[in-house]
């Protein structure tokens, strides 16, 4: 094993242990190396740590320029749920999406919803279910509920079982119990 890889194992034991300040430091170094991943694992370190909302932000910006698209979505994460900057927060979604990452479409869809924007929210959450994002289920009752469609919910997930959607049926019997 490398010097290199190393540092990037120690960093990641670090920052699993709770001894953030140490993988900090350590991912910082591995960043300047030209390490991606550990442009994205500092990110994500930042993104944990409170009061450190600014530097966690321009390390993701970092870790996308670095050549990590994940980056986007834990921006659009983190503009979302920690600063509360919605639109900056769709921002980093819709680029999340344009790099194609995984379950983008339904961090998009969360921060639509949020903003009450509902079409583009459903128009996106569809997407979403066509490709298996794992949220999408949810954030498809959610969506439809909120436009006060409430009893299109069940035709509409009946149509997701037999389109054999992962977790429709779930979805479904869950809906089922909760109108009893």
């Amino acid at each position: 094993m490398s010097s290199a890889e190393e540092r990037f194992e120690r960093a990641y034991r670090a920052a699993e242990a709770g001894r953030y300040d140490e993988a900090e430091a350590l991912y910082r170094e591995e960043v300047e190396a030209g390490n991606t991943t550990a442009a994205y694992n500092l990110a994500e370190l930042l993104t944990r740590l409170e009061g450190r909302e600014a530097d966690a932000e321009a390390a993701c910006h970092a870790a996308v320029a670095a050549g990590d698209p994940d980056a986007w979505a834990l921006l659009g994460w983190l503009l979302e749920e920690q600063d509360g900057r919605l639109p900056q927060a769709e921002d980093a979604w819709r680029a999340a999406v344009d790099a194609d990452v995984e379950d983008a479409r339904s961090g998009l869809t969360r921060v639509l919803l949020t903003m009450e924007r509902y079409a583009e929210a459903e128009a996106t959450v569809r997407e979403a279910l066509e490709l298996g994002e794992e949220e999408a289920i949810l954030l498809f009752v959610g969506v439809l509920v909120a436009q006060g469609r409430r009893d299109a919910v069940e035709p509409e997930l009946q149509a997701l079982v037999a389109s054999g959607v992962p977790g429709a049926e779930a979805a479904l019997n869950g809906w089922r119990r909760a109108g009893d």
